[in-house]
């Protein structure tokens, strides 16, 4: 073998080399670059679910505060009278109370109240169904008349027992109608209707307070 012929063989050798190590730096190469992406891709998707849990955990956040909003509300209604039984005792010890309070003379003041109607008959002529009968509806929104009757008074003690009345009462009311009548010296005939409302949680109670 000649001189040439050696180098030609180093040569070639050295040649192998260098291309088996350029083709284990490309498969590196191409391995870290898979790698890289496998991490992204996984990053990606753990980044994703993040913010998807993030998300139905503020939904869930805002659901639990409507939540309680609503059951804060729907508590608050009970204890303003106008959910749950009809407090129709309290609310004609709270009248006669409030009339103490204003200092109306206790001959002067009468109250009846009326059996409940549903919401849609309040507006009912007395001859309808529902009045002549007496039935009480078993379910649904419910309307409580409290008539009462002033006698010997004037229009500054009728105001005072009413704004009275609605500061203290455990209930929901409006004033229907009220009449004034007989003007004399000593005062008017005042008679008034006070609608309550009232949606109950079962049928109501069968017994209301008597005309007094």
């Amino acid at each position: 073998m000649n001189h040439w012929q050696s180098i030609a063989q180093l040569l070639r050798r050295s040649l192998i080399t260098l291309a088996l190590a350029l083709l284990a730096l490309l498969a590196l190469y191409l391995g870290t670059v898979m790698l890289r992406d496998q991490v992204q891709n996984q990053l990606m998707q753990q980044q994703q679910d993040e913010s998807a849990l993030q998300g139905s955990l503020a939904t869930q956040r805002a659901d639990l505060s409507s939540l309680q909003s609503s059951t804060g509300r729907f508590n608050q209604l009970r204890q303003q009278g106008l959910l749950g039984v009809a407090d129709r005792e309290g609310w004609v010890e709270q009248l006669v109370a409030s009339g103490q309070r204003v200092g109306l003379p206790e001959s002067a003041l009468t109250y009846t109240m009326l059996p409940p109607k549903a919401l849609t008959q309040s507006g009912a002529s007395p001859t309808s169904a529902g009045a002549v009968s007496g039935a009480v509806p078993a379910t649904g929104p419910l309307t409580y008349d409290l008539e009462l009757e002033l006698k010997s008074s004037h229009e500054a003690e009728v105001l005072a027992l009413l704004q009275d009345y609605r500061a203290h009462v455990k209930g929901l009311f409006m004033v229907e109608s009220c009449s004034l009548e007989n003007r004399t010296e000593s005062g008017l005939l005042v008679r008034c209707t006070l609608r309550f409302f009232n949606l109950p949680d079962g049928p109501p109670a069968p017994a209301a307070p008597t005309a007094q």
